[in-house]
């Protein structure tokens, strides 16, 4: 089994940039022309720049990442290019980008925007050529490519493409909009310390009381799935179906489930002991060597049967955290005292200088809703 690479909010891809020309084109030769448009277009339902390429809409790549044409304009991709293999890769991160969306006004049709060069450049996107074109240092891809669910399209089923995008054209209003596949994350579902484990496809839900108070996702997949790659599945838990999920070629998960659904089916899993289970529990399977009372909880030293050092919470509205674990390593893992609150000091802890003392803020403020 191979262990998935899980990406929260987050898709991987790679993008290489193909040539734009004939087979008798030198590198660098000119070979077209790129014109302006009317069109409006948007990717992840933020406008972009656009331009008319053989009658479809052309994008930027380098447009689609925080420091192309804007500082503050990301549109859920990552990219970058590498001189050796001459390969730009652009990779989908499952969000729908942010910073302040751009203000596009809408261009005059027809007008010669800038040449298009002979390259042997080669661009990927999720993990699949696509046709490009290189444009005065710069790469092109057209939405229509990118998002045509054509009906060999392993995510056809899905209404997405071999690229994991789909695109939308509106006459009246002419606007294209280029969709790529969204992610969510289980860690956001309204539940505590639970752990999420995909095996391939199939998601199972368990419950560890001692989970930091937060859920966790891992996962493992057979070497036939992983060779899957970039096909859209369910997501089956229980048999049921809550979501969708795939695998890229670089074996990073990305995954989009009905978080609602999930809680339906798991909610009755959470057990959130008492306060004084919480005590209980530390005093009877610990060795606890100190204690301090702070607002919303009691809080503990303890050891654990290797000789480790645990900094637990047992709060007083009920629930149990364990919130660090200091390896025994340590010479000093101790409660101290300031006029500003109450911390833990660990000594040796290797900084970037060398053996430094660290001092972890000790606060119940985080667990208590």
């Amino acid at each position: 089994m191979k262990k998935f690479k899980l990406v929260s909010a987050a898709l991987a891809a790679v993008m290489m940039l193909g040539s734009a020309s004939g087979a008798f084109a030198a590198n660098g030769d000119v070979v077209g022309s790129i014109y302006s448009t009317d069109i409006l277009a948007y990717v992840n339902n933020r406008p972009i720049p656009s331009y008319n390429l053989d009658g479809k809409t052309a994008v930027l790549v380098e447009d689609l990442d925080v420091g192309g044409i804007d500082a503050d304009a990301h549109y859920g991709f990552n990219w970058w290019y590498d001189d050796n293999t001459r390969t730009l890769t652009a990779n989908s991160d499952g969000s729908s980008g942010y910073g302040e969306p751009l203000n596009i006004e809408r261009g005059t049709v027809g007008r010669v925007v800038d040449n298009i060069y002979e390259t042997d450049i080669k661009v990927i996107f999720n993990g699949l050529e696509v046709p490009s074109f290189a444009i005065n240092g710069r790469t092109a891809v057209c939405i229509e490519d990118l998002g045509t669910v054509a009906a060999d399209s392993p995510n056809a089923d899905y209404g997405y493409s071999k690229y994991m995008c789909n695109f939308t054209w509106d006459g009246d209003s002419r606007e294209v909009r280029l969709y790529t596949y969204q992610t969510n994350n289980l860690r956001d579902i309204p539940l505590h310390k639970m752990v999420y484990q995909f095996t391939d496809n199939k998601l199972s839900v368990s419950f560890d009381q001692l989970n930091y108070y937060m859920n966790q996702v891992s996962g493992d997949c057979s070497d036939e799935f992983a060779a899957d790659f970039n096909h859209i599945k369910p997501v089956l838990l229980d048999g049921e179906t809550v979501g969708t999920m795939y695998v890229d070629h670089d074996g990073f998960l990305s995954y989009n489930v009905d978080t609602l659904k999930i809680f339906d089916m798991k909610k009755d899993l959470e057990v959130i002991l008492s306060y004084d289970e919480a005590v209980k529990f530390i005093t009877g399977n610990y060795e606890v060597y100190d204690s301090r009372e702070i607002d919303g909880a009691t809080v503990y030293l303890a050891k654990d049967k290797d000789g480790n050092r645990d900094l637990f919470y047992a709060l007083k509205q009920g629930g149990l955290v364990l919130e660090s674990e200091f390896e025994n390593s340590y010479t000093t893992v101790e409660f101290s005292d300031d006029e500003d609150g109450l911390y833990v000091k660990v000594y040796p802890f290797a900084g970037p200088h060398g053996a430094t003392t660290m001092r972890q803020r000790v606060s119940a403020d985080t667990y208590i809703k």
